[in-house]
Parts: C-alpha cells; sequence; structure tokens
C-alpha cells in the first residue's frame, strides 16, 4: 500500500509518537491501523482511508491547555501512556 498522507508520512519520520497496541498516539491525536482490513483484503492494494483512522482531540483539554510536545510517554513495565498538559 502506498502512504501518501503527508501528515501521517511527517509524523513517522519525525519519531515523535509511541505505538502501543496498533495506536500511534502523539500531542492529543491517535491514528489507529485497521489490522483487520488487511486480513479481509481480497485485492492487492487498500485505500489509505480503510488502513488507518484518524482521531484528533481525543482528550478534553480547557481553553489554554495544550499536551506537551513529546507525550505522551508510555510506562515500560505496565504499557500505560502518560499525557503531561500544559497551559
Amino acid at each position: 500500500m502506498l502512504v501518501e498522507s503527508a501528515e501521517l508520512i511527517g509524523r513517522l519520520k519525525s519519531n515523535l509518537y509511541n505505538f502501543v497496541g496498533g495506536h500511534i498516539y502523539y500531542n492529543n491525536n491517535v491514528i489507529k491501523i485497521r489490522y483487520d482490513q488487511f486480513e479481509e483484503c481480497i485485492q492487492d492494494s487498500l485505500p489509505e482511508n480503510h488502513v488507518f483512522d484518524n482521531y484528533a482531540n481525543v482528550l478534553t483539554l480547557q481553553d489554554n491547555d495544550y499536551v506537551q510536545p513529546g507525550t505522551p510517554l508510555q510506562t515500560c513495565l505496565y504499557n500505560k501512556l502518560a499525557y503531561i498538559i500544559g497551559n
């Protein structure tokens, strides 16, 4: 599959994300990778929008709040994510 989304390509190249359980977490956004689409695929190629689901603003923030760059942080022991919110 050819990925054409400039945002996704830039995010992957930057390495400023956490990949946990088929999800790419960065800032206040999540990209879900739809592995089920690969299993059901009969064609040679899938459209990009069938493989990646984008979710923006996953945390409810106050007016002046923002997610700190470089978060969420992932704990190695428990596989949990921690967001640092600034204002």
